[in-house]
């Protein structure tokens, strides 16, 4: 999936790990909000290899404080929101 043009990115609910996998195809999103969704740390290490990622709010989300910081050494130029 090549999306070039989609550089900012909304979803509420409806998506878990496995959906982390087509979003992390998106290699030109900079803005990553998620709201009400079971994704997990397991969900998050898709998003490593996006380092054009300059934010991502995770909010009510199963996200530990670990996977968290796991993701920010990976993406020091990304601000995490939890």
């Amino acid at each position: 999936m090549d999306m070039p043009s989609l550089r900012h990115l909304y979803i509420q609910g409806a998506i878990d790990d496995k959906s982390m996998e087509y979003i992390a195809a998106i290699r030109q999103l900079e803005l990553l909000d998620i709201q009400d969704a079971h994704v997990t740390d397991r969900g998050l290490l898709h998003l490593k290899g996006n380092l054009k990622l300059r934010q991502l709010d995770l909010f009510n989300t199963d996200v530990t404080d670990a996977g968290i910081a796991e993701l920010q050494q990976a993406l020091p130029d990304c601000e995490i929101v939890n």
